[in-house]
Order: structure tokens, then sequence, then C-alpha cells
């Protein structure tokens, strides 16, 4: 939940669509017509607040009281308001610890690991599989194109190609 604050709130028509807008001050409308929103409606609000309390405002405001206004600003607000896990819990909020370890949790997840610990998940994945045959594929190592490897290939060849004379 942002705690940001905003000194303008109303709703905004795009496309077809109501949806709710917040702003800093009233230039936003000329954004907006810009934008191709019509029927643009924002008030001031009495002091600055954070998006869930600037809907609530508007929500009792005279200016939005049609049944489509209402029901924009009570979908608006239910996706704004923290989600419950149970009934008897409080409600909680991710604090910026949290999401950091929950950045760094799915980095870890995801990054990329060595030969022998994916050969180690994989024996520790079939520890309790009978009969199961593990095969650990190690990535492909490109011979080397130096001038000396490849004069060293050449001369092992050559060695080998070689018969003994008896």
């Amino acid at each position: 939940m942002s705690n940001k604050l905003f000194a303008v709130a109303g709703l905004a028509r795009l496309n077809g669509v109501l949806t709710t807008r917040v702003a800093k001050d009233m230039n936003r409308t000329k954004v907006l017509e810009k934008n191709a929103f019509t029927d643009i409606r924002l008030i001031e609000l009495p002091n600055q607040m954070i998006k869930i309390d600037a809907m609530r405002f508007i929500l009792d405001h005279d200016a939005f009281k049609s049944a489509d206004d209402q029901a924009t600003i009570l979908a608006r607000i239910e996706k704004l308001t923290p989600k419950v896990k149970n009934e008897n819990a409080a409600v909680e909020t991710p604090t910026v610890a949290d999401e950091t370890a929950n950045v760094v949790e799915d980095a870890v997840d995801t990054a990329p690991i060595s030969a022998a610990e994916a050969a180690a998940e994989v024996v520790a994945d079939t520890e309790n599989t009978v009969n199961e045959t593990v095969t650990v594929k190690t990535p492909y190592k490109r011979p080397s194109r130096s001038k000396a490897a490849i004069a060293a290939r050449e001369a092992a060849k050559e060695d080998s190609t070689e018969t003994v004379e008896g």
C-alpha cells in the first residue's frame, strides 16, 4: 500500500470505461483531456489523502452519487483494501523488508546452479524412489581453437595412426 498523498480525486471516462483518478493538483485535467479522457470530474480534497482515503471521501461526495459512480468507486476501494488472511487476524501490510526478502528469495529460486548442485538435487529427489536411473548431463565444452591446441591434437592423431614395424 502506497503512502503517497493526493490533493485531487474523482472520476474520468476512457473509451467508455469509468475509472477513478487521483492527482496532486487540478492541472491533471489537462493531461487527462490530452490523453482522450472524457467526462472528467475531479474535486479538490479537504486535505491531502492517500488513495483509499480519497476514494472513501468521494464515495460520500454529492458529485458522485450515480449508481455507475458508486460502483466504480466501491470497486476501487475493494481493490485498495488490504486482504485479511482470516477473520480473527489483524490486517497485515507488507513492509519494505518483507518485499525485499521476497525479491531476494525469488532471485535465489531462479538463479542458475552448477552441475554439481543439479546432480545433488537429482540424487536427493530420487533417494526415495526405487529402481530409477539418474542421468546428469554436464555442459558441453567446445574444444579450444588456439593454434597450439590444434597442433597438439594433430600431433596426437599422427602418433595414434603410426604403425609399429617389427
